[in-house]
């Protein structure tokens, strides 16, 4: 991949991210929050107060069905007062939207909770400068009263205030993504609300980056993504993210047990890392990875980066640590690398 005006824009300023491939789901009911929290491998503790959790919904095997962003209390149909329906949001993939459909149908009782898909998109600005640009976007984030751009921790939600130019919600990224902040919004909005990101973008130095530019920055900070990494064949904790997304106190969820009996009693054969190229061409995803003659890894996600040229992530056993090396089909050299890359 060449250096493109996105990708410097995710990388050194801001950039605007309007190509949303998200689907967010509504559950509502009087046991909203009970019923989710069952489906989940996080727990959803002050959600309440405004701070959205990331999480694993899993099959009673213990496998990925969808990862995902809870997000608490939208403001586009707020409940009644005084024991009123709960409203939880739940940010997903699209690429895991059917079978997270299939799932809440199974799981959620209607008489506890009712479930659907929103028309809503999710647009971003993201980059190391976007959090100082939220407040400048013109008379879009008017937050409701109490909250402040500057105070959102990781996660943090709040609700854009009625009188605004879109009504939704604003919620700040994940650092370990890419840093920002993401608009919530119904989907009729999309075309205005993605002129305004772009200008302020262009205004402070930065451009629209394509999900092309966004998924390099993704592979070289190792985060995993539904359809790749995360599916149907792995185990949460072989993709690095169960500091992010398990709750080990928790009551209990569906595949739990699974999921505890690998944290207190056992151990993943393989794990997520870093894959470089140190010699030939640049790596494919599907492609096996050999040591002495033996298959011990395979590429699940690969690109070119600017800064570090050809990368990936990929599943590795875990007789191979970070800093060994394994060949490629075609002969050449691959380092196994712990996440995220460095840059030296």
């Amino acid at each position: 991949m060449t250096d493109t005006p996105g990708y410097r824009a995710l990388t050194e300023a801001v950039a605007a991210l309007l190509d949303s491939d998200r689907v967010v789901f509504e559950i509502r009911g009087k046991h909203a929050l009970r019923v989710v929290n069952g489906l989940l491998t996080n727990s959803l503790d002050g959600l309440e107060e405004g701070l959205g959790r990331y999480a694993f919904a899993l099959t009673a095997k213990g496998r990925p069905v969808a990862e995902m962003r809870v997000l608490p209390r939208p403001g586009f149909e707020e409940g009644s007062p005084g024991g009123g329906p709960e409203t939880v949001w739940i940010d997903v993939p699209a690429a895991a939207s059917e079978p997270f459909r299939e799932h809440l149908a199974r799981f959620v009782p209607p008489i506890f909770a009712e479930h659907r898909a929103l028309d809503v998109v999710r647009l971003s600005l993201a980059g190391p400068a976007a959090l100082a640009l939220a407040a400048e976007i013109p008379g879009a984030l008017e937050l409701s009263p109490g909250r402040s751009v500057d105070g959102l921790p990781e996660l943090g939600c709040a609700s854009l205030g009625r009188e605004a130019a879109w009504s939704g919600l604003l919620v700040r990224r994940e650092d370990l993504e890419v840093p920002g902040l993401d608009v919530v919004l119904p989907a009729g909005s999309r075309t205005s609300a993605s002129d305004v990101l772009r200008a302020l973008a262009e205004a402070s130095g930065g451009a629209a980056a394509t999900p092309e530019d966004l998924d390099v920055v993704r592979i070289e900070r190792g985060v995993p993504v539904y359809g790749r990494e995360i599916t149907g064949d792995t185990l949460p904790q072989e993709t690095g993210q169960q500091d992010r997304a398990i709750s080990f106190s928790k009551g209990c969820y569906t595949g739990q047990e699974v999921v505890a009996r690998i944290h207190y009693r056992g151990k993943v054969n393989r794990h997520l890392r870093g894959l470089r190229a140190e010699t030939g061409t640049a790596l494919a995803a599907g492609v096996g990875l050999s040591a002495d003659g033996k298959t011990v890894a395979t590429v699940t996600s690969a690109t070119t980066s600017p800064r570090l040229g050809p990368i990936g992530l990929g599943y590795v056993r875990r007789e191979h640590e970070p800093g060994d090396r394994v060949t490629a089909p075609d002969g050449s050299t691959v380092a196994i690398t712990a996440l995220p890359f460095t840059f030296e």
